[in-house]
């Protein structure tokens, strides 16, 4: 289980206390104390955090200056702060709910409540930090735990992973935004066929640039949905590319050696394997033989699907 450190900022220390005992018998949860002065809160800085706490009644200095620091100074990680205050104007008007501040929790405590909140506020952290900025699909964490639960129920799933044949040569050729482009249209396309013709079982996760995964709760309706792919997405591909680029039927690019290449249109790549390839394997594991597998799938031109028996 990953531990995760709650970080409060406390001048009079009564928060602190309270906090750190509602929390002292879970393993999984840290709480970390600081003053409100800038060299205390550099000094734990350096330390990750999942959330930041800070108590409002209880610190000497202004809270948008307070936060207008911690921004500053933690400007490169996304972490929620919590301001806990017995304001109501507070709670009602959210008169200073300003970024990073995410929401405002009312005093006196209630104790069950502020661990419902909290758990809530990691959670959702750690899925937000889990989830494809330009996809809005899951990557790889939430991948690997949605393998592992359907191994613990016994599904008799199928696992997809699918990739853009070509796609970092059309990006060098039209450019990141276009290529995005492409990568939503994909993961849309995707959204889409599982609402129409999948279950609700049935998850979409995006490995990271043009590699997607599907995990399919029964394995023998992998054929329908990966014919279903190709045709709809050789059906939109065309749209992401300029006329004359359709007409010649390729870009040309140049390749590492220096040497001007023709790459054609953009077709998918699928490789399907059972359930029974990830028992008694790691994510890790078991994703290397599916990359191995994939290798059949590339030889074949155009777009294509292959099925592990």
């Amino acid at each position: 289980m990953d531990l995760k450190k709650i970080f409060i900022i406390d001048d009079s220390g009564d928060v602190c206390e309270f906090i750190k005992s509602l929390f002292k018998n879970d393993s999984s949860i840290k709480v970390i104390c600081s003053n409100s002065k800038p060299n205390s809160l550099l000094k734990n800085f350096k330390t990750d955090f999942n959330l930041i706490i800070i108590n409002k009644d209880g610190i000497k200095h202004d809270l948008r200056e307070l936060t207008g620091f911690v921004k500053e100074h933690l400007f490169y990680l996304i972490i929620p702060v919590v301001v806990l205050t017995s304001n109501k104007e507070d709670i009602y008007k959210k008169n200073e709910l300003i970024f990073p501040i995410i929401t405002y929790y009312l005093k006196p405590l209630n104790k069950k409540k502020v661990i419902t909140n909290i758990k809530y506020t990691l959670g959702t952290f750690d899925y937000n930090l889990n989830i494809n900025d330009i996809s809005g699909l899951p990557c790889c964490a939430i991948i690997d735990r949605k393998i592992t639960y359907e191994l613990i129920e016994k599904s008799e799933f199928s696992f997809i992973f699918l990739d853009l044949d070509n796609f970092k040569d059309y990006n060098e050729y039209y450019g990141l935004k276009r290529g995005n482009d492409v990568i939503l249209f994909f993961s849309n396309l995707l959204q889409d066929i599982i609402t129409e013709i999948g279950t609700i079982d049935d998850f979409i996760g995006h490995v990271g640039g043009d590699d997607f995964v599907m995990i399919l709760k029964d394995y023998r309706r992998s054929e329908k949905i990966c014919k279903e792919v190709i045709h709809r997405f050789e059906s939109g591909i065309r749209d992401y590319y300029d006329k004359k680029d359709l007409k010649n039927k390729y870009i040309e690019v140049i390749d590492r050696e220096g040497n001007l290449k023709k790459f054609p249109i953009m077709g998918i790549s699928i490789s399907v394997v059972k359930y029974n390839e990830f028992k008694n394997k790691t994510f890790d594991e078991a994703y290397k033989e599916i990359m191995e597998f994939k290798k059949e799938v590339k030889k074949i031109n155009g777009s294509a699907f292959l099925i592990k028996e």
